[in-house]
């Protein structure tokens, strides 16, 4: 709605630039073409307006417009690894590969692994 109320001016210079063709065309073409040259005025200063009021979305002025999001709830694994729980996973030291705790050998360097 708010987007629709930026444009609204620009909107209805439009419709005076469209009334005041038809009227151009019509019956007293004076107030046709006087109804013309105000639509196009009106609708290139909207235009500008428009222009001028359109805000960078780096600008870090905005920054503290919104408030920030608030924090979630930690999951179950991050519970776990931060109470120190093992997850039974073995690591091996010299290639890296992480293989579960009933593997005795590294599939990758045949190590044996602690």
């Amino acid at each position: 709605m708010a987007a629709f109320r930026r444009i609204a001016g620009l909107i209805a210079a439009i419709l005076l630039i469209a009334m005041g063709g038809v009227l151009a065309v019509g019956a007293p073409p004076p107030l046709g073409i006087a109804l013309l040259a105000v639509g196009l005025g009106a609708a290139v200063w909207q235009a500008h307006r428009l222009y001028a009021e359109r805000r960078d979305p780096y600008d870090l002025s905005r920054l503290w417009e919104t408030e920030p999001e608030r924090p979630s709830e930690p999951d179950e694994e991050e519970e776990a690894m931060a109470a120190g729980e093992d997850d039974g996973t073995l690591y091996c030291h010299s290639c890296g590969h992480a293989v579960p705790r009933q593997f005795h050998f590294c599939p990758g360097c045949r190590r044996q692994l602690t």
